[in-house]
This record gives structure tokens, sequence and C-alpha cells, in this order.
């Protein structure tokens, strides 16, 4: 639980292995993810856990190494969600 604790996850009240997630979030993933698929991946974030936000992307063309296959578009979404949600001092 130390992990959670500085994640700044909270269990989430009577649902087990769900968190709430305490940060802004950007979930990317490839349309032809091998892996984990992109249906998977979108249906299974569910925005009541991501209170700060949540924008999920599918690249298409994009495998699971989305970033080595589509570096320019993935370094455009990541600067525009950053500018979108700066790091604010606490």
């Amino acid at each position: 639980m130390q992990v959670v604790k500085e994640l700044g996850l909270r269990i989430r009240d009577g649902a087990a292995n769900r968190y709430v997630i305490s940060v802004p979030t950007l979930g990317l993933t490839g349309a032809r993810e091998g892996c984990i698929g992109a249906d998977f991946f979108r249906d299974t974030m569910h925005e009541s856990d991501f209170p700060r936000g949540l924008e999920v992307r599918v690249l298409p063309e994009a495998g699971h190494f989305l970033h080595r296959e589509k570096p320019e578009e993935v370094n455009e979404l990541l600067l525009y969600w950053l500018q979108k949600n700066p790091v604010k001092d606490k």
C-alpha cells in the first residue's frame, strides 16, 4: 500500500482493484496494439476514476510501440496535453 500512498492513489470504496487517480491523465494507445487492444484500453479507462481529468487518444496506424512508430504524433499530443495541464506548485 506504500506505492498507493506515494502515487496519490486512493482505493475506490467497495470496488476491488480500482483506484482513483488524483492527477490529470493522458492515455495513449495504438489502434494496432497487439498486447492490449485499443477497445479494451479505452473501455477500461473510467472517467469517474480520474476526477482531475482523463483524455484517451488512439493513434491510427500505430501499435504497441507508438512512441517509436509515430514519434511526431506522440510528441505533438504530449506537448499539447502538457500545455493544457501545466504542473502546479503545491
